[in-house]
């Protein structure tokens, strides 16, 4: 097999939408990617369905696979389900890539998609607590404080804890973290499909409403709706929009074992392996697409990918280094935290963006040199207090 290649791409409008089903956004998705690849469903030999949260919002559990692919116009192949918390969608892309690689499958359609909100926000947050292990002690570990998973998500004050620990570990300032911030506003205000476009600077991202200290609401990512889907296949073809993209590598890690507290993280793991697979180095890359449900989370994902490790950060920050025209762009797209994050999809979604960045079609928010390597992370979930899963995925011009 000479490689496995990115056909087509498609997404759906994130951001909080109510008046629609998770069968209209999957099925926007599924046509916009087959239409991009010039292919039609008898094309496609199986479908790897990506969905965190359809069982706890819309009741749809067992086989929301099948229920929500089949009126896409999909029958007869096989159509598997994927749940791995915000590393769903990428994890999904994993599952398919194997099937290519295995040689079971010549083309196949990966989907993520997200019916996270509900006309009943406590529904939401019930759903997002799914992520975290009922028999860990939260309350001691997240160090939780009043009000959490009433008026927030509990991962919140995770989130807010590990900024805490880094900012005084490595000398950031509350300033840095709305820098950080406002690079990803600014590149989601070019984005037409993002959840939040407003584009606030790092003095608005600053003074806005404290959710748990030091983080405010614009430094953590909305709970979002949408879909995206990403044909891949053993053969190259032709897509419409231009340009040939292959799947250089494709892992996915969980944390380490649990008698081994002091492990890899698993966005290291699965990043390591993946680097191993080609082998490069994190240096080797020109953009990523990183998982940032939170500034803290994008600092964690920045370090544990090797692309920029923990003491360098804040040189980075001010020195503008993620910025579209910075010397390394970080979620041009705008990320989980401006993009919007709609758990099952958002793996997806990186790779859609990414693609585009490849073929010179992100309008406005172009990296100016295209890439020859790109990196996507997505992770997700908890287990005493360290992030369960992560998927990795290298990408190239071919």
């Amino acid at each position: 097999m000479s490689g496995i290649f990115i056909r087509g791409i498609g997404m759906t409008q994130i951001g909080l939408q109510l008046d629609r089903s998770l069968k209209q956004m999957t099925a926007e998705a599924i046509a916009l990617a087959l239409d991009d690849a010039d292919l039609e469903r008898g094309d496609i030999d199986g479908l790897f369905f990506g969905n965190c949260l359809a069982g706890l919002i819309i009741g749809v559990e067992a086989t929301r696979a099948p229920i929500t692919c089949l009126p896409a116009g999909f029958g007869e192949i096989p159509i598997h389900a994927i749940e791995n918390a915000c590393a769903t969608g990428g994890d999904a892309l994993h599952m398919a890539y194997m099937a290519i690689a295995s040689g079971l499958h010549e083309t196949v359609l990966v989907v993520g998609a997200e019916k996270a909100n509900h006309e009943d926000r406590q529904k939401a947050f019930k759903a997002m607590r799914g992520g975290l292990d009922p028999d860990e002690d939260l309350e001691k570990s997240f160090e939780l404080s009043d009000g959490a998973g009433e008026n927030r998500t509990l991962a919140v004050d995770r989130h807010a804890l590990i900024a805490r620990r880094r900012m005084a570990e490595f000398g950031l300032e509350i300033e840095d973290l709305a820098r950080l911030c406002a690079v990803n506003y600014s590149n989601a205000a070019r984005n037409p499909l993002a959840h939040r476009r407003s584009g606030p600077t790092a003095e608005k991202i600053l003074a806005d409403r404290v959710v748990v200290p030091p983080l405010t609401r614009l430094m953590m990512c909305p709970i979002s709706d949408g879909a995206a889907a990403v044909v891949i296949s053993a053969k190259r073809g032709g897509a419409k929009s231009g340009g040939h993209v292959r799947v250089a590598a494709s892992r996915t890690a969980t944390r380490s074992r649990l008698d081994d507290p002091g492990g890899p993280p698993a966005a290291k793991s699965a990043s390591t392996r993946a680097y191993s697979d080609l082998g490069i180095t994190a240096a080797d890359l020109g953009c990523a697409e990183l998982h940032d449900a939170s500034v803290a989370y994008l600092l964690l994902a920045m370090e544990d990918t090797g692309i920029c490790p923990a003491e360098e950060q804040l040189d980075w920050i001010r020195g503008g280094a993620t910025r579209i025209e910075g010397h390394f762009p970080i979620n041009m797209s705008g990320g989980s935290l401006a993009r919007g994050h709609a758990p099952g999809a958002t793996g997806v979604a990186q790779i859609c963006e990414l693609v585009s960045q490849f073929r010179g079609t992100s309008a406005g928010r172009q990296i100016p040199n295209r890439p020859e390597l790109a990196l996507a992370c997505c992770a997700g979930g908890t287990i005493q207090f360290e992030t369960a899963v992560a998927s990795v995925h290298v990408l190239t011009r071919d």
